[in-house]
């Protein structure tokens, strides 16, 4: 069995090398890690069980303490109205739920797409989630025919507490089915549909969230998000690293 070590010097990218096509290299001042050691890492397979894990983590959001000492970061190509445990069951849409988040007073900060076809969408979310004092945008940041196409969230909670979840899939209608792939399935809302995703805790979550706040922030092409971002996320969260909680290396 190969070691840790020839494993990351076979998957992970060297971001020191220059000149390469695709460019792998870091832009000019970004704080996230070459990769990160001491992770512990969890797939969620298929749209149910993902979508299910975010429902539930925004209802310990919603009904913590203070739900004001939470941040959520959620980066999307888009959001759709997917009812979170199936279309039958009386849990909430995904979109209706992040903002009863936002409502309760969860620090959202939304990166959608702006490409046309997602561009209105993402705006209107973005909208509905500033009137909770939430920020969100759709970012059109991009090449033409292009998208913002990263899929991920990431919960800041306190004590040092986060989580973050990446995958292949959006909040889309279409993602959500069990691992069952039923042939017909009530729940579904279309085909049968397979994807994985990820559950990181550790140290990768501020890479994760380094990721987002370095994207959120980009100045030089704010003229491209709508509504326009006019805030910054501070990034001093990653001065004290996290404590390592399992064995799995990450690099983002």
């Amino acid at each position: 069995m190969p070691s840790l070590h020839e494993l990351k010097e076979k998957w992970f990218i060297d971001v020191g090398l220059e000149d390469q096509f695709p460019p792998q290299t870091r832009f000019q001042g970004s704080l996230v890690n070459d990769h990160t050691d001491g992770n512990h890492l969890e797939p969620l397979i298929d749209g149910a069980d993902m979508m299910a894990d975010f429902h539930d983590q925004l209802e310990a959001m919603i009904n913590s303490e203070d739900p004001g000492q939470w941040t959520l970061f959620i980066s999307a190509m888009n959001i759709q109205p997917v009812k979170l445990k199936g279309a039958n069951h009386p849990a909430k849409d995904a979109m209706t739920k992040i903002l009863d988040a936002a409502e309760a007073g969860v620090k959202v900060y939304y990166l959608g797409s702006g490409h046309l076809g997602a561009d209105q969408v993402s705006a209107r979310l973005a909208k509905k989630l500033m009137a909770f004092g939430s920020e969100g945008t759709g970012d059109k940041r991009f090449p033409p025919y292009a998208g913002q196409h990263q899929k991920f969230t990431v919960a800041k909670g306190p004590n040092n507490e986060w989580t973050a979840v990446l995958g292949s899939g959006d909040f889309f209608v279409g993602n959500w089915d069990t691992q069952k792939h039923l042939e017909e399935d009530p729940d579904r809302h279309g085909p049968p549909m397979h994807n994985v995703w990820v559950k990181v805790k550790g140290p990768a979550n501020h890479d994760i969230a380094l990721s987002f706040a370095e994207r959120w922030n980009d100045s030089e092409t704010s003229d491209r998000t709508s509504p326009p971002i006019t805030s910054t996320i501070p990034t001093d969260f990653a001065d004290e690293p996290l404590p390592k909680v399992g064995t799995h290396s990450v690099q983002v």
